[in-house]
Protein backbone atom coordinates (compact mmCIF):
# COMPACT_ATOMS: atom_id res chain seq x y z
CA UNK A 1 0.00 0.00 0.00
CA UNK A 2 1.64 3.36 -1.10
CA UNK A 3 2.62 5.89 1.47
CA UNK A 4 0.24 8.84 1.75
CA UNK A 5 1.58 12.09 0.14
CA UNK A 6 3.43 14.44 2.45
CA UNK A 7 1.61 17.70 2.93
CA UNK A 8 3.71 20.80 3.59
CA UNK A 9 2.44 23.83 5.34
CA UNK A 10 2.80 27.36 3.96
CA UNK A 11 5.97 28.14 5.91
CA UNK A 12 7.71 25.01 4.63
CA UNK A 13 6.74 25.84 1.04
CA UNK A 14 8.14 29.37 1.44
CA UNK A 15 11.47 28.04 2.71
CA UNK A 16 11.78 25.65 -0.25
CA UNK A 17 11.09 28.44 -2.78
CA UNK A 18 13.69 30.69 -1.13
CA UNK A 19 16.24 27.87 -1.23
CA UNK A 20 15.63 27.25 -4.94
CA UNK A 21 15.87 30.97 -5.79
CA UNK A 22 19.10 31.29 -3.84
CA UNK A 23 20.55 28.26 -5.62
CA UNK A 24 19.72 29.73 -9.07
CA UNK A 25 21.13 33.13 -8.05
CA UNK A 26 24.41 31.55 -6.89
CA UNK A 27 24.80 29.67 -10.18
CA UNK A 28 24.18 32.83 -12.26
CA UNK A 29 26.72 34.80 -10.25
CA UNK A 30 29.32 32.06 -10.66
CA UNK A 31 28.70 31.93 -14.42
CA UNK A 32 28.98 35.71 -14.77
CA UNK A 33 32.32 35.73 -12.99
CA UNK A 34 33.80 33.11 -15.33
CA UNK A 35 32.33 34.42 -18.61
CA UNK A 36 34.88 36.15 -20.84
CA UNK A 37 34.22 38.27 -23.95
CA UNK A 38 34.72 36.64 -27.33
CA UNK A 39 38.34 36.91 -28.49
CA UNK A 40 37.40 38.74 -31.69
CA UNK A 41 35.47 41.47 -29.90
CA UNK A 42 37.46 44.66 -29.28
CA UNK A 43 37.38 45.35 -25.56
CA UNK A 44 37.61 48.71 -23.83
CA UNK A 45 40.60 48.94 -21.49
CA UNK A 46 39.32 48.81 -17.95
CA UNK A 47 40.14 50.95 -14.95
CA UNK A 48 37.29 49.52 -12.87
CA UNK A 49 36.01 46.03 -12.05
CA UNK A 50 33.40 45.83 -14.82
CA UNK A 51 35.06 47.39 -17.87
CA UNK A 52 35.35 50.88 -19.22
CA UNK A 53 37.43 53.75 -17.93
CA UNK A 54 34.83 54.69 -15.30
CA UNK A 55 34.02 52.32 -12.46
CA UNK A 56 30.43 51.06 -12.65
CA UNK A 57 28.13 48.08 -13.24
CA UNK A 58 28.43 47.81 -17.06
CA UNK A 59 30.76 45.36 -18.79
CA UNK A 60 32.88 46.01 -21.86
CA UNK A 61 31.38 45.17 -25.23
CA UNK A 62 32.01 45.60 -28.94
CA UNK A 63 33.68 48.96 -29.54
CA UNK A 64 32.39 50.90 -32.56
CA UNK A 65 33.79 54.28 -31.63
CA UNK A 66 35.64 56.18 -34.35
CA UNK A 67 37.58 59.40 -34.65
CA UNK A 68 38.14 61.61 -37.70
CA UNK A 69 41.41 61.59 -39.56
CA UNK A 70 43.29 64.69 -38.38
CA UNK A 71 45.46 66.49 -40.92
CA UNK A 72 47.21 69.84 -41.26
CA UNK A 73 46.96 72.13 -44.26
CA UNK A 74 47.54 75.76 -45.12
CA UNK A 75 45.80 75.66 -48.49
CA UNK A 76 43.11 73.00 -48.95
CA UNK A 77 41.06 72.07 -52.01
CA UNK A 78 37.81 70.12 -51.75
CA UNK A 79 35.95 68.52 -54.66
CA UNK A 80 33.07 66.08 -54.36
CA UNK A 81 30.25 64.33 -56.19
CA UNK A 82 32.02 63.74 -59.49
CA UNK A 83 30.03 60.53 -60.00
CA UNK A 84 32.49 59.14 -62.53
CA UNK A 85 31.79 58.15 -65.32
CA UNK A 86 29.01 60.77 -65.53
CA UNK A 87 31.28 63.59 -64.33
CA UNK A 88 31.18 66.99 -65.97
CA UNK A 89 34.64 67.00 -67.56
CA UNK A 90 34.73 70.78 -68.17
CA UNK A 91 33.66 71.57 -64.60
CA UNK A 92 36.21 69.10 -63.18
CA UNK A 93 39.00 70.65 -65.22
CA UNK A 94 37.96 74.17 -64.22
CA UNK A 95 37.96 73.22 -60.52
CA UNK A 96 41.34 71.48 -60.37
CA UNK A 97 43.01 74.10 -62.60
CA UNK A 98 41.85 76.82 -60.20
CA UNK A 99 43.09 74.85 -57.18
CA UNK A 100 46.46 74.15 -58.75
CA UNK A 101 46.96 77.85 -59.52
CA UNK A 102 45.92 78.62 -55.91
CA UNK A 103 48.84 76.49 -54.74
CA UNK A 104 46.95 73.99 -52.58
CA UNK A 105 49.03 71.57 -50.51
CA UNK A 106 46.16 69.13 -49.86
CA UNK A 107 43.20 67.92 -51.92
CA UNK A 108 40.19 66.11 -50.45
CA UNK A 109 38.08 64.02 -52.82
CA UNK A 110 35.04 64.31 -50.63
CA UNK A 111 32.91 61.33 -51.58
CA UNK A 112 30.82 60.02 -54.49
CA UNK A 113 33.84 60.16 -56.75
CA UNK A 114 32.58 56.98 -58.43
CA UNK A 115 28.87 56.73 -59.27
CA UNK A 116 28.51 52.96 -58.69
CA UNK A 117 25.39 52.96 -60.86
CA UNK A 118 25.84 49.24 -61.39
CA UNK A 119 25.37 48.59 -57.67
CA UNK A 120 22.47 50.92 -56.94
CA UNK A 121 19.46 49.63 -55.04
CA UNK A 122 17.26 51.85 -57.19
CA UNK A 123 16.01 50.79 -60.60
CA UNK A 124 18.82 50.72 -63.14
CA UNK A 125 19.07 50.17 -66.88
CA UNK A 126 21.10 47.03 -67.56
CA UNK A 127 21.81 48.31 -71.07
CA UNK A 128 24.04 51.04 -69.65
CA UNK A 129 27.71 50.73 -68.69
CA UNK A 130 28.75 48.03 -66.26
CA UNK A 131 30.78 48.02 -63.08
CA UNK A 132 34.12 47.34 -64.79
CA UNK A 133 33.65 50.40 -66.99
CA UNK A 134 32.93 52.57 -63.94
CA UNK A 135 35.98 51.30 -62.07
CA UNK A 136 38.38 51.52 -65.02
CA UNK A 137 37.21 55.06 -65.82
CA UNK A 138 37.58 56.11 -62.19
CA UNK A 139 41.06 54.58 -62.02
CA UNK A 140 42.10 56.45 -65.19
CA UNK A 141 40.81 59.79 -63.88
CA UNK A 142 42.52 59.31 -60.51
CA UNK A 143 45.79 58.58 -62.31
CA UNK A 144 45.30 61.76 -64.36
CA UNK A 145 44.58 63.73 -61.19
CA UNK A 146 47.73 62.51 -59.43
CA UNK A 147 49.80 63.28 -62.51
CA UNK A 148 48.24 66.77 -62.75
CA UNK A 149 49.07 67.73 -59.15
CA UNK A 150 52.30 65.78 -58.87
CA UNK A 151 53.72 64.36 -55.67
CA UNK A 152 53.71 67.65 -53.75
CA UNK A 153 49.96 67.64 -53.04
CA UNK A 154 48.55 65.20 -50.49
CA UNK A 155 45.31 63.59 -51.64
CA UNK A 156 42.61 62.09 -49.41
CA UNK A 157 39.56 60.18 -50.64
CA UNK A 158 36.56 60.28 -48.27
CA UNK A 159 33.99 57.52 -48.68
CA UNK A 160 30.57 58.75 -49.82
CA UNK A 161 27.26 56.95 -49.84
CA UNK A 162 27.86 55.73 -53.42
CA UNK A 163 31.23 54.21 -52.44
CA UNK A 164 29.43 52.62 -49.52
CA UNK A 165 27.34 50.70 -52.05
CA UNK A 166 30.54 48.84 -52.95
CA UNK A 167 31.13 47.92 -49.32
CA UNK A 168 27.54 46.70 -48.95
CA UNK A 169 27.81 44.68 -52.16
CA UNK A 170 30.99 42.98 -50.99
CA UNK A 171 29.52 42.18 -47.58
CA UNK A 172 26.09 40.96 -48.66
CA UNK A 173 26.33 39.77 -52.27
CA UNK A 174 29.89 38.77 -53.03
CA UNK A 175 30.30 36.45 -50.04
CA UNK A 176 31.62 33.70 -52.27
CA UNK A 177 34.85 35.65 -52.75
CA UNK A 178 37.77 34.26 -50.82
CA UNK A 179 38.42 37.58 -49.13
CA UNK A 180 36.88 41.01 -48.88
CA UNK A 181 38.13 43.35 -51.63
CA UNK A 182 38.09 46.98 -50.53
CA UNK A 183 37.40 49.76 -53.00
CA UNK A 184 40.75 51.32 -52.12
CA UNK A 185 42.51 48.10 -53.19
CA UNK A 186 40.37 47.78 -56.31
CA UNK A 187 41.23 51.33 -57.42
CA UNK A 188 44.87 50.79 -56.34
CA UNK A 189 44.88 54.01 -54.38
CA UNK A 190 48.04 53.06 -52.51
CA UNK A 191 49.97 53.09 -55.79
CA UNK A 192 48.73 56.65 -56.36
CA UNK A 193 49.58 57.74 -52.81
CA UNK A 194 45.92 58.51 -52.13
CA UNK A 195 44.68 57.91 -48.57
CA UNK A 196 41.19 56.38 -48.28
CA UNK A 197 39.01 57.49 -45.34
CA UNK A 198 36.05 55.19 -44.71
CA UNK A 199 35.15 55.30 -41.00
CA UNK A 200 32.24 57.72 -41.45
CA UNK A 201 33.86 60.41 -39.30
CA UNK A 202 35.50 62.37 -42.11
CA UNK A 203 38.57 64.59 -41.78
CA UNK A 204 39.37 67.28 -39.23
CA UNK A 205 41.47 70.13 -40.64
CA UNK A 206 42.17 72.81 -38.07
CA UNK A 207 38.79 73.99 -36.79
CA UNK A 208 36.86 72.57 -39.77
CA UNK A 209 35.30 69.11 -40.07
CA UNK A 210 35.00 67.74 -43.61
CA UNK A 211 32.43 64.98 -44.28
CA UNK A 212 30.70 63.77 -47.41
CA UNK A 213 27.26 64.71 -46.06
CA UNK A 214 25.23 61.51 -45.85
CA UNK A 215 26.65 60.82 -42.39
CA UNK A 216 24.34 63.47 -40.90
CA UNK A 217 20.74 62.86 -41.92
CA UNK A 218 18.47 65.62 -43.13
CA UNK A 219 17.94 67.42 -46.41
CA UNK A 220 15.38 69.98 -47.53
CA UNK A 221 15.91 73.53 -48.79
CA UNK A 222 18.37 74.76 -46.15
CA UNK A 223 20.75 71.81 -45.87
CA UNK A 224 23.60 73.96 -44.55
CA UNK A 225 21.47 75.03 -41.58
CA UNK A 226 20.22 71.50 -40.91
CA UNK A 227 23.76 70.10 -40.84
CA UNK A 228 24.95 72.87 -38.52
CA UNK A 229 21.99 72.30 -36.18
CA UNK A 230 23.19 68.73 -35.68
CA UNK A 231 26.95 69.11 -35.92
CA UNK A 232 27.15 72.26 -33.76
CA UNK A 233 30.65 72.92 -35.07
CA UNK A 234 32.27 74.21 -38.25
CA UNK A 235 31.47 71.73 -40.98
CA UNK A 236 31.59 71.39 -44.75
CA UNK A 237 30.07 68.72 -46.96
CA UNK A 238 28.82 67.78 -50.41
CA UNK A 239 26.23 65.10 -51.14
CA UNK A 240 23.31 67.46 -51.81
CA UNK A 241 24.74 68.89 -55.06
CA UNK A 242 24.05 72.45 -53.99
CA UNK A 243 26.09 75.43 -52.81
CA UNK A 244 25.07 77.06 -49.53
CA UNK A 245 26.44 78.78 -46.44
CA UNK A 246 24.95 79.19 -42.98
CA UNK A 247 26.60 80.85 -40.01
CA UNK A 248 25.37 81.56 -36.50
CA UNK A 249 26.68 82.99 -33.25
CA UNK A 250 26.09 81.46 -29.83
CA UNK A 251 25.36 83.27 -26.57
CA UNK A 252 29.09 83.58 -25.85
CA UNK A 253 29.77 85.31 -29.16
CA UNK A 254 31.40 82.28 -30.79
CA UNK A 255 30.57 81.97 -34.49
CA UNK A 256 30.34 78.65 -36.30
CA UNK A 257 29.48 77.92 -39.90
CA UNK A 258 28.33 75.29 -42.34
CA UNK A 259 29.16 75.13 -46.04
CA UNK A 260 27.49 72.93 -48.65
CA UNK A 261 29.74 72.44 -51.69
CA UNK A 262 28.35 72.00 -55.19
CA UNK A 263 28.92 68.93 -57.35
CA UNK A 264 31.08 68.20 -60.41
CA UNK A 265 28.78 65.72 -62.14
CA UNK A 266 26.46 66.14 -65.10
CA UNK A 267 23.36 68.07 -64.03
CA UNK A 268 20.71 66.35 -66.16
CA UNK A 269 20.84 62.66 -65.21
CA UNK A 270 18.24 60.35 -66.72
CA UNK A 271 16.39 60.04 -63.43
CA UNK A 272 16.34 63.79 -62.70
CA UNK A 273 16.42 65.90 -65.87
CA UNK A 274 15.60 69.15 -64.01
CA UNK A 275 17.83 68.57 -61.03
CA UNK A 276 18.74 72.13 -60.13
CA UNK A 277 22.26 70.96 -59.26
CA UNK A 278 24.97 73.57 -58.63
CA UNK A 279 28.48 72.99 -59.97
CA UNK A 280 31.18 73.92 -57.50
CA UNK A 281 34.15 73.18 -55.25
CA UNK A 282 35.92 74.82 -52.30
CA UNK A 283 39.25 76.41 -51.44
CA UNK A 284 40.04 76.83 -47.74
CA UNK A 285 43.04 78.68 -46.29
CA UNK A 286 44.14 78.01 -42.69
CA UNK A 287 46.06 79.96 -40.07
CA UNK A 288 48.48 78.26 -37.70
CA UNK A 289 45.82 78.17 -34.96
CA UNK A 290 43.35 76.29 -37.19
CA UNK A 291 41.15 79.28 -38.00
CA UNK A 292 40.23 79.39 -41.67
CA UNK A 293 38.92 81.40 -44.59
CA UNK A 294 36.36 79.50 -46.64
CA UNK A 295 35.87 80.20 -50.36
CA UNK A 296 32.83 78.33 -51.65
CA UNK A 297 33.30 78.45 -55.41
CA UNK A 298 30.63 78.03 -58.06
CA UNK A 299 31.12 77.21 -61.72
CA UNK A 300 28.70 79.13 -63.93
CA UNK A 301 28.88 78.86 -67.72
CA UNK A 302 32.28 77.23 -67.39
CA UNK A 303 33.70 80.10 -65.33
CA UNK A 304 34.78 79.84 -61.66
CA UNK A 305 33.02 82.50 -59.60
Amino acid sequence: MPNPPVRLNAEEMRLIREHRLQSVSDKLKAKAQTTKPKPDAPVVTTAGPFGGSVSGPFQAGYDERAEPVVIRSQSLGIINDLHVPVHDVNACNAAVTYLKKAGIDTLILNGDVVDMYSLTRHGRDARKYGLQYELSTARRELENLRRFFGDRVKIYYVEGNHENWWKRYMRNVARELDEYQSLADTLKLRDLDITYVDDGMGIQVGKLRVIHGHEISGSGVYVAKRKLDKAKTNITFGHHHTSQEWTQTDIHGKQVGSWAIGCLCQRTPEWNRFSGYTLGFAHVMFNNDGAFEFHNKRIIDGVVR
